[in-house]
């Protein structure tokens, strides 16, 4: 329902994000002993300027009848610290701004958790997890922030002997791909220097990304280890219905690209991707592409369901399609052409079949 490992990506929890209404209260109630009671909140997502919408009246009068908060400064910030909200009053005209009654002065603390312990060498979660996360990582990646692209950071537990490399998500793009993988290497170096026992890389509510970044910090981890990874889907009816008509007239655009005014070049590239074509897809057992949909659909039994043949796709295929030679895969370039790469030819299914170079990223930053 909610964790530190959402908060800290920006996510909603399920009670954040529910499509429904149970009432005013929100209750809970331990097994044992005990009941926290608390109430439900409303947000609403504008792109345009609302001003204070206080109460039922504001929403009302704002997302229905199209008005502003009357007596609000457009030029003015309205949003104030823990304000008190006025009570709704539905028979009650609002004549005059609810931001008039609302009051700025606060008297709860903010909670610490713990966070300001210590003078922290890098940016940390813990704040923004509630202490979850603790605040002396020893790696971070660069711009850690929930509202940056930095997500990558590394600890370790000395009591323990292990190093923990925390990876929320591996959805990164331009430039801080290389930057994540620069926080991978610094962990494998900071944890190396330290000398843990052990690593453990958590992975809670990593919801995929950019594949080759996942490919890539495999490798920094085990260099001599071959990555290999394929797909295939259950066997159903229906599926091979589409798979076969979708397969066949992509498979007739090849044959006349220059056809339909040239229309044929646009959607034969267009449709390169999609889950229904696989005759531009490697069959991991034989090498070589599919030469229709009947010979990748199969079956084959396992576990007593039917799956369809195992794709893949090697690691020359990935050099020619990149168009660049061995040495050019550790380039920085690379980051930035290969995730279009990945979309485009579905490589959520690969096979290397030989390892690749190790990436240049320089030695370790290690922190004391």
């Amino acid at each position: 329902m909610d964790s530190p490992a959402m908060t800290i990506q920006g996510d909603l929890s399920v009670f954040q994000t529910a499509q429904f209404y149970p009432g005013d209260e929100l209750n809970f109630s331990y097994k044992g002993n005990g009941t926290i009671n608390t109430f439900w909140l409303a947000i609403y997502i504008e792109k345009d300027e609302t001003g204070p919408l206080y109460n039922s009246n504001d929403f009302f009068n704002f997302f229905v009848r199209g008005e502003y908060p009357q007596g609000w400064d457009f030029t003015s910030e309205w949003w104030v610290d823990s304000p008190t909200l006025p009570k709704d009053n539905p028979t009650t005209k609002r004549t005059t701004s609810t931001l008039a009654n609302t009051t700025t002065n606060s008297t709860t603390p903010t909670p610490n958790y713990g966070c300001s312990k210590g003078k922290p060498k890098f940016p940390n979660w813990c704040q923004e997890s509630l202490g979850a996360y603790p605040n002396d990582p020893m790696v971070a990646q660069d711009d850690l922030s929930i509202t940056e692209p930095g997500v990558v950071s590394g600890y370790l537990l000395d009591d323990v002997s292990t190093a923990v490399l925390s990876i929320p998500t591996f959805l990164q793009f331009d430039n801080d791909r290389y930057k994540f993988s620069t926080a991978i290497r610094d962990f494998i170096g900071n944890a190396t220097q330290k000398k843990a026992s052990r690593v453990i890389i958590d992975l809670q509510r990593n919801e995929g990304g950019a594949v080759f970044l996942a490919f890539n910090t495999f490798k920094q981890f085990f260099y001599a280890l071959d990555i290999r990874m394929d797909s295939r889907i259950r066997s159903h009816e229906l599926a091979n219905i589409l798979g076969n008509t979708y397969t066949e007239w992509w498979d007739s655009l090849e044959q006349n690209p220059n056809g339909n005014n040239g229309r044929n070049k646009e959607l034969y590239n267009a449709h390169a991707a999609e889950e229904w074509v696989v005759t531009n897809r490697i069959n991991t057992a034989t090498g070589k592409k599919f030469s229709n949909w009947a010979e990748y659909a199969g079956p084959v039994v396992d576990g007593g369901d039917g799956f369809s043949l195992n794709v893949s796709i090697c690691r020359e295929r990935l050099r020619y399609e990149l168009n660049v030679d061995s040495k050019d895969i550790t380039s920085p370039t690379l980051f930035l052409t290969l995730l279009p790469l990945i979309i485009g030819f579905h490589m959520d299914i690969v096979f290397l079949s030989t390892p690749l170079p190790r990436l240049s990223l320089g030695p370790p930053r290690i922190s004391s």
